[in-house]
């Protein structure tokens, strides 16, 4: 396999913002001279991931993960270094050169960006099959214009597509382009037991891509077309799950609607992905749907990330209302404030709009439900003046939703609309609430937000560290002074000190020492880099020289403790010399403070 070349890495390393890149996962906040959001590797209330722009590194408290952009996008994203730098490099433009400035060969394993060509390809080739002069796109676009009432420039905005019915001649690129394994691994292909041959997953249907919060088609939903499809098993048929595709984490038009939350302030959640383009088409930008499953703590901790608020805008039937119901406990223990907004029996998002636009959302604003309001029109209501065994299990399903409350205070908000409601006394609520272990959140609050600040120095070696690290005017005169007998190894600070210490006296730059550490130690150096020096940078020298001086009474202290039960003339002389080093300490070079 070829490699990149360093040089070409340290361009792009610089070159690249590491705030952009992060933001599509997170929403990030100013918070001094760091930026502050929720983890994009946990489920999380309390900010605990941080991100420091002008060190290009990034610290999660929560999870314990830090590293730079590169490792970011690695653990996030499951790609190799390889994958990565080839993904930035063509995001921001920077040629990459190679060890034998040939292209990279890939190994067995196929890449994921090599699946994110074979959808961005596939994307070409609906795209201009739907915008054909043959019959079948006449047929797509007469479905999609006069039957779905939705604008071509629409479809060109969405990606819209058209699936050939069979493996035809415009399929042919893609054929050649990728073996029949890649094919078959991105999911638009598949292959019968026992049988080689390659068969079309999409055949004949409108193509819907489906992108990940960054933009990249990584799925298809193909929705029937009853005049021009030759399948006729199920209404719509989406991608498989892929190394690029996973349900249970994924919101179609997230992608969309993350860049416009900030300022409209909430999502949109419907049931598919036609109720979320028209949504759109009708000028709500925040709209989102679950794709191809209900929705997931996965999703409703995506959208967390973004904003706090959400309305429901689900199908008018029955299968609305069971969603709506699964999603209220699911809120709760997101963190999220949602709001339903019923729609007329029998009436989906698509439907409503098309009738009344998109000023019908403001009377259905009007009559929108919280949790606890739709969990007693649905459970209470019915059975209020029913027997008691009705009215107790009806209590039940309603105080199992709220007990999945994060936090004490949540649930006794909760519990107070229900008193509001019901005119149950707050007392007998709360005793009938099942315990979840409060104390436990309790304390796991407290921790969580104790991780949301970074940690000051606690020790002489941290302190060293860090300086010789980032503060490069410094390490002639700390590796001058510094003897590594002073050093432990079993303490990582100071193990790390020597270590870089060593490189920089052997010419080698501990930034290039740096990216060889392990990834523990990787973890660690990120995590220091987030303590902020305690009075300023000009206040440098005494502190270093006070921790110079800590270092060299610890290893004395050391020292002495080894021989302190030992008796013999060669041990009271290493005595006394050690005793008259504890009395001379070390000082820093007077021309560097």
């Amino acid at each position: 396999m070829s490699r990149i070349r360093q040089s070409s890495i340290e361009t792009l390393r610089e070159r690249v913002d590491i705030c952009d890149v992060v933001s599509v996962y997170v929403n990030l906040r100013r918070c001094g001279a760091y930026y502050r959001g929720l983890s994009p590797f946990n489920e999380e209330r309390t900010p605990s991931f941080f991100v420091h722009p002008e060190r290009k590194i990034f610290k999660c408290y929560s999870s314990g993960k830090a590293g730079d952009v590169f490792s970011f996008l690695q653990q996030k994203e499951q790609m190799t270094f390889p994958e990565v730098v080839e993904f930035l490099a063509q995001r921001y433009a920077v040629p990459l050169e190679y060890e034998d400035d040939s292209n990279p060969i890939h190994t067995d394993e196929i890449p994921k960006s090599v699946l994110l060509s074979v959808h961005e390809r596939a994307g070409v080739i609906f795209r201009e099959y739907f915008l054909s002069a043959t019959q079948a796109g006449h047929v797509a676009r007469v479905y999609w214009t006069q039957e779905r009432k939705f604008s071509l420039s629409g479809a060109e905005s969405y990606g819209i597509g058209l699936a050939p019915t069979a493996i035809s001649d415009i399929m042919i690129p893609l054929l050649h382009a990728y073996s029949p394994e890649i094919l078959v691994k991105s999911g638009l292909f598949y292959c019968k037991e026992s049988s080689s041959e390659l068969i079309f997953r999409f055949r004949g249907r409108l193509m819907i891509p489906i992108h990940d919060v960054q933009g990249r088609i990584v799925a298809f939903s193909g929705r029937i077309l009853p005049a021009a499809s030759d399948d006729n098993s199920a209404k719509y048929i989406n991608s498989p799950e892929t190394p690029l595709f996973h349900k249970s984490s994924l919101l179609f038009g997230l992608y969309r609607a993350r860049t416009a939350v900030e300022k409209i302030g909430s999502f949109l959640l419907t049931e598919g992905p036609l109720d979320c383009l028209r949504c759109w088409e009708c000028g709500l930008p925040t709209a989102v749907a679950a794709q191809g499953t209900g929705v997931t703590l996965k999703h409703l901790a995506l959208l967390r990330r973004y904003a706090v608020e959400m309305e429901c805008l689900l199908d008018g039937d029955q299968a609305g209302q069971k969603a709506a119901l699964r999603i209220i406990p699911l809120a709760f223990k997101a963190g999220i404030n949602v709001r339903f907004l019923p729609l007329p029996a029998a009436t989906d998002p698509d439907v409503f709009f098309l009738q009344f636009g998109v000023a019908g959302l403001d009377a259905l604003r009007k009559n929108s439900l919280s949790p606890v309001e739709f969990l007693v029109q649905e459970y209470w209501n019915p059975v209020q003046k029913a027997s008691y065994a009705h009215r107790q299990e009806a209590l039940r399903k309603i105080l199992s939703a709220i007990a999945e409350a994060e936090s004490q205070t949540a649930e006794l908000d909760l519990l107070h609309q229900l008193t509001a409601l019901t005119g149950i006394p707050l007392g007998t609520l709360r005793a009938d609430c099942q315990p979840q272990s409060f104390v436990a959140k309790f304390f796991d609050d407290i921790v969580k937000a104790e991780r949301t600040q970074p940690p000051a120095f606690f020790m002489a070696g941290e302190f060293l560290l860090y300086t010789f690290i980032f503060f490069e005017r410094w390490r002639p005169v700390l590796a001058a002074v510094i003897c590594p007998e002073w050093l432990s190894q079993d303490i990582p600070a100071e193990r790390l000190l020597n270590l870089l210490i060593g490189e920089w006296e052997n010419g080698t730059n501990p930034d290039d020492a740096l990216a060889t550490l392990a990834e523990s130690d990787r973890d660690y150096v990120c995590g220091l880099s987030f303590s902020d020096l305690p009075d300023g940078e000009e206040n440098l020298a005494p502190q270093l020289e006070q921790c110079v001086q800590r270092l060299h009474r610890h290893w004395i202290e050391r020292e002495l403790a080894k021989i302190s039960g030992e008796i013999g003339p060669a041990q009271a002389r290493q005595r006394a010399i050690l005793r008259k080093q504890l009395m001379q300490p070390p000082k820093l070079d007077h021309e560097w403070k």
